[in-house]
């Protein structure tokens, strides 16, 4: 049975569970990726800026959050 809604899923582990598994691809949100994208959050507010300002090279900031994982 899939599931109908989305799944944020906290885990960083990257092991897909079976729980995981009940829900479409397109409706996981990914643990790795939300904290990338808290962590730039974080960043950007912590350097003063607002949550919506962009850091200068943001997306190579990015870039080198998700390739650290």
């Amino acid at each position: 049975l899939e599931q109908a809604g989305y799944l944020l899923n906290v885990s960083y582990s990257g092991v897909t569970s079976a729980f995981e598994n009940s829900f479409a691809e397109s409706r996981v949100i990914p643990g790795k990726g939300m904290l990338v994208w808290q962590a730039l959050q974080q960043i950007r507010i912590f350097s003063g800026l607002k949550p919506d300002e962009h850091l200068t090279n943001e997306d190579s900031v990015v870039e080198a959050m998700f390739a650290a994982l």
